[in-house]
């Protein structure tokens, strides 16, 4: 995960026109990548112990 962040840091900061295109790629991407970790580690965790204690 950390890895993918760290690929499209430099996407985001290319020059010119291109990078007025891909920063709102890379920004995006970083945001799905961050907010993908955070379920997984609160919410993931605490859904399956409420369904395995059945």
């Amino acid at each position: 995960m950390l890895t993918a962040i760290v690929v499209f840091v430099p996407i985001g900061l290319l020059g010119g026109e291109m990078g007025s295109f891909m920063i709102i790629l890379s920004v995006v991407v970083a945001i799905t990548l961050i907010s993908s970790v955070i379920v997984s580690f609160t919410l993931i965790p605490s859904l399956s112990e409420k369904f395995l204690m059945k």
